[in-house]
């Protein structure tokens, strides 16, 4: 009797193994569930990053990602609603870093540069089309790139400061800083390539 019981009782054990490791796969990936495919502005909270691809004709696509990657990544500094406008920059040119409220899904979110100290990037400047196709030009370049065009300068960052969104730079360096969606500022140099 206890060899039938047996029997019967391993299937029962096999499923609520199979179904337990189902259940663990599930949680692991609705923990990884921030990163991936950005929709609507509820696919991302603020203060997390994405990154904008260009997709060409003036669409882009948007992906939540970790706010520690090599590439260039963006914080989402605001999710605003109807037509609102995005958080104002508080400190430095304007022009490093323009309006950036990318259109997705009939939502909008507003992103920031997440620049890194010690790496180069081209940042475009404010008259280059739409928002989101600005926002997909910027890019992580190395330091001994040849200086971009007028309209697409490559900046070194040779200080990041976290907490504050004003910051003192050496002559012949940019200042730029703002409060959204954390305090953060940066000395940016122009490249000689």
């Amino acid at each position: 009797m206890t060899d039938v019981r047996r029997r019967r009782t391993r299937p029962l054990l096999v499923a609520v193994v199979v179904i337990v490791v189902l259940l663990v796969a599930v949680a692991v990936v609705a923990v990884i569930g921030g990163r991936g495919a950005v929709r609507t502005s509820a696919d991302v909270t603020v203060g997390g990053c994405v990154v904008v691809n260009d997709r060409g004709n003036d669409a882009v696509a948007v992906d939540a990602v970790g706010c520690t990657g090599d590439g260039m990544t963006f914080y989402v500094a605001a999710r605003p609603t109807g037509r609102a406008g995005c958080p104002a920059t508080v400190s430095g040119s304007p022009q490093l870093a323009p309006d950036l409220r990318v259109e997705i899904g009939g939502d909008a979110i507003c992103l920031v540069p997440d620049l890194r100290q010690g790496r180069c990037y081209l940042l475009p400047t404010g008259g280059d089309g739409s928002a989101a196709r600005r926002a997909a030009r910027h890019e992580r370049k190395g330091c001994s790139t040849v200086a971009g065009a007028a309209d697409s300068p490559i900046y070194a960052v040779t200080r990041r400061a976290d907490g504050t969104a004003r910051i003192a730079c050496p002559g012949g360096q940019a200042a730029w800083g703002t409060e959204h969606p954390r305090a953060i500022a940066y000395c940016l140099a122009p490249t000689r390539g």
